[in-house]
């Protein structure tokens, strides 16, 4: 067994080591302890949480793997954009879904959906399109973790002979499984702020030593001018967003990052808060933390198109294969454990939520909550834990692509259904058919783009082009949705005054 692959497990010990600590620490048997830590969560939880949550194998594998296809234009593509939508989303949209579930005693957004249209059907319909959604975005994860186990044992890119991909992938699996399992929501909170910190700290580590393996010797700025060089020398093409975007499928990937006022595991996280003032930090911080994070990990891929050779559909190995040729066995390990960190920091959040508004919004709302003790709950959700993540690793087992592609296309859906919450939030008139309408129009157009792109044997397409016009999907999406929420809640019958009156109080 290597070095790099003991520092590696020693790290997953530490990780695991979260959950048995933290379930000390819970109100045993107490189901807003396992789901909402009592909604207690303080200021630098909150940010460390939200972040890493956020990041995902996106950010690290995926974001990499697509500069060294695509260029350092993927910095504008995402994170730029990002580094806006996100502390709006924060400001306007999480102090008002805190205030809500504080307020009616929720804990998902289908209970809120369900409850300010009174309608079932609404909440079903949300249940299953947010469970589709979110698949994907653990997939990032579940397949983000094997391909880094199986780069950091081969023996050379491509050669075959190390930890199998399916093997890496049921590891971090099972360590996500164990921490949550026994952790909740409390353990999922502090496994964040520990994997947070890991791979902002040691992301910038493996930045500045690629840099030096790149660019030679001389301090870090001669290095990176080097490297940067042998770019423009190489793979000039990296370097220039014309051939690699065009700017109106630019422009349309600032639609993706409105993906979070719908991401279950945020909308979790922002209900956990103490009080409204708990989300400062994270409105204030977040650029600044996306920028320490992206701005590495797309310059490193940029850099990559000049030093390896790997062919396009092995781009998710690129920082895994850089970290093994710049640095030691030891260091090499460390390395690799903070591009995991970053896999399981959001890996964890999405798995709780999808278990809590299964036991929620299915069980307890279908069965009826008082039939059912809070630790029967508990063990429900754990036994969801268990089942959600048995069937995306299963699901990864095939390929499905890159890691940022798949990324896309989950965002894509997201940010497609946020008129709804909008809608909840700001639009007294919005009905119960219009929430619908909107949803099922989500639903047929990203079926309908998802087919359109799918490649046989390679997974599914970018989605560079909608109906011939060069923009993302997500455009025709999410016109369609807004749409169709705004006419049909215009023919359709409002809500009860009562309901109306209890969600939108008179000033």
């Amino acid at each position: 067994m290597s070095a790099s692959l003991i520092v590696v497990l020693i790290y997953l010990g530490i990780v695991l080591s979260i959950g048995p600590i933290t379930a000390s620490m819970a109100r045993r048997g107490s189901r807003d302890d396992f789901f909402l830590a009592q909604r207690s969560i303080g200021p630098f939880l909150m940010l460390m949480s939200l972040f890493g949550t956020h990041m995902s194998a996106f950010s690290l594998v995926g974001s990499t793997g697509k500069s060294y296809v695509s260029g350092i234009g993927v910095y504008g593509l995402m994170a730029a954009s990002t580094a806006f939508s996100a502390p709006l989303v924060i400001f306007f949209i999480a102090p008002r879904i805190w205030r809500v579930g504080k307020d009616h005693g929720f804990v998902t957004q289908c209970q809120y959906f369900r409850a300010r249209w009174e309608s079932d059907l609404v909440g079903l319909l949300m249940f299953v399109l947010l469970i589709a959604m979110l698949i994907p975005y653990l997939l990032m994860g579940v397949v983000g973790g094997g391909v880094v186990f199986n780069a950091l044992t081969t023996s050379a890119p491509g050669a075959g002979d190390g930890v199998p991909r399916w093997l890496g992938s049921l590891l971090i699996v099972s360590v996500t499984t164990g921490y949550v399992f026994m952790g909740g929501l409390r353990g999922t909170a502090w496994a964040n702020a520990l994997q947070t910190i890991v791979f902002m700290v040691v992301g910038g580590i493996a930045f500045v030593v690629i840099t030096r393996h790149i660019g030679g010797s001389g301090s870090f700025l001669e290095s990176l001018q080097a490297a940067m060089a042998s770019v423009a020398e190489k793979a000039p093409s990296r370097l220039v967003m014309q051939g690699n975007f065009a700017p109106s499928e630019f422009f349309s990937y600032t639609f993706i990052t409105f993906a979070s006022v719908m991401m279950p595991h945020l909308n979790m996280h922002w209900m956990t808060a103490k009080r409204a003032g708990t989300f400062r930090p994270a409105i204030i911080l977040y650029p600044l933390c996306l920028m320490v994070v992206w701005l590495p990990a797309t310059l490193i891929g940029t850099m990559a198109a000049a030093e390896l050779s790997l062919p396009a559909a092995k781009a998710n190995a690129v920082l895994v294969v850089l970290i093994k040729q710049s640095a030691g066995p030891v260091l090499a390990g460390v390395l690799a454990a903070g591009v995991l960190a970053a896999v399981m920091s959001s890996l964890d959040s999405q798995t709780l939520a999808l278990s809590e508004m299964f036991t929620t919004d299915v069980i307890n709302h279908y069965l009826g909550q008082d039939r059912l003790s809070e630790r029967v709950q508990i063990w429900l959700a754990r036994g969801f834990v268990v089942a959600i993540l048995a069937v995306t690793w299963v699901i990864s087992l095939f390929d499905i692509g890159l890691v940022f592609t798949i990324g896309t296309w989950c965002f894509a859906g997201l940010s497609s259904l946020a008129p709804i919450t909008l809608a909840a939030l700001f639009w007294k008139r919005s009905t119960a058919c219009g929430a619908i309408a909107s949803a099922l129009a989500v639903a047929g157009l990203g079926a309908y783009f998802l087919y359109a792109n799918y490649m046989p044997g390679k997974g599914f397409g970018p989605g560079t082009s909608t109906f011939g016009i060069p923009v993302h999907p997500v455009i025709a999406m999410l016109l369609a949705s807004s749409l169709a929420m705004v006419v049909v809640s215009l023919l359709t019958p409002p809500p009860s005054d009562e309901t109306l009156t209890k969600f939108h109080p008179p000033n």
